[in-house]
Formats: C-alpha cells, sequence, structure tokens
C-alpha cells in the first residue's frame, strides 16, 4: 500500500466518521429539541392548571370580600339612616320644648284680657309639658341608636329644660 493509499483510507474514515459524528449531532439536536419541546409543554400545563386553581380561588376570595363589603356598608346605611333620622326627630322636639321652657317666664309678659294669671300658668306649664314629653319620648325612642356621646348631650338637657318648670310652679315672682 502506497502512502496515496493510506491517505484515501484515512480520509475516507474521517469523513464516514465525520459524516456519521454529522448525523449523530444532528439527531441527537433534533431529539433533544423534541424532548425539550415535550418538557417545556408538560410544564406549561402543569404552570397553566395552577395558574387556573390560583384564579379561581382568587375569584372566590374577591367575590367573598365583596359580599362582605356590601353586607358591611348596607349595614352603616342602614345604621347612618336610623342615626340622621334620630337626629332629626329629636331635634324637631327639642327646639319647640326649650321655646316653651324659655317661654315659662318670658322676659316680657302680656296679659289677656279676661285669662286670670293661674289660667295662663296652668297653659304656659301645659305647653311647656307637652313639648317637655314629646322632647323625651323621642330621646328615649330613638336612644339605641344614638351614640353614646351624643346620647350624653341629650340627657344632659333635660336637668336645663326641668330647671325652669320647678320655680314656675311653686313661686310666684318672675
Amino acid at each position: 500500500m502506497t502512502p496515496l493509499d493510506v491517505l484515501k483510507i484515512a480520509l475516507a474514515t474521517l469523513a464516514s466518521i465525520g459524516v456519521g459524528g454529522g448525523i449523530v449531532l444532528f439527531l441527537a439536536g433534533w431529539l433533544g429539541k423534541v424532548w425539550a419541546a415535550r418538557i417545556l409543554e408538560r410544564d406549561r400545563a402543569h404552570y397553566q392548571t395552577v395558574m387556573a386553581t390560583a384564579t379561581q380561588e382568587a375569584q372566590r376570595t374577591l367575590e367573598q370580600l365583596r359580599g362582605e363589603l356590601q353586607k358591611r356598608a348596607l349595614v352603616h346605611r342602614v345604621q347612618f339612616e336610623a342615626e340622621f333620622r334620630a337626629y332629626q326627630e329629636i331635634w324637631g322636639a327639642l327646639m319647640p320644648a326649650t321655646l316653651a321652657t324659655l317661654q315659662l317666664r318670658p322676659v316680657f309678659d302680656s296679659a289677656e284680657p279676661g285669662v286670670s294669671k293661674e289660667d295662663r300658668k296652668r297653659q304656659r306649664l301645659g305647653v311647656h309639658l307637652a313639648a317637655l314629653n314629646s322632647f323625651l319620648k323621642a330621646a328615649q325612642t330613638h336612644r339605641p341608636f344614638l351614640p353614646a356621646r351624643v346620647e350624653a348631650e341629650v340627657q344632659s338637657l333635660v336637668p336645663f329644660l326641668l330647671k325652669e318648670e320647678y320655680p314656675f310652679i311653686y313661686s310666684d315672682h318672675r
């Protein structure tokens, strides 16, 4: 064998190994891509399932929180409306009671002809007691709907409304 033949055989061997290696490398790359795609698809399906479950759970929690918020808003609205109604009625009863209290012994008094002093006194006392009872009824009726501070203020008005009544009834001076 001549050196040229050895070189031809060596080149043919190297060429066949190179082509075979190229085929092996190509198939290995292709097979790696197929496996990577399958693994990626399996992971993607798994994470989509996890995400769907997490989304459903978040949606369920959100709906529960919305329901609780709506319930609280309704309770607060109803409570506000009851409290506001109580303020309106108490204030509406307080003003006539205050005016009737102040009119028990007015600064300038006028006497109607034919009305005795006792009749005038009874009439003023009747107006005062009716207004006071109206105020007390409104205050007691709405007591559960008032904050403690407001309820204490309302109760502190009662002595003010009563302080003129006893001197008016039991004394003759102004």
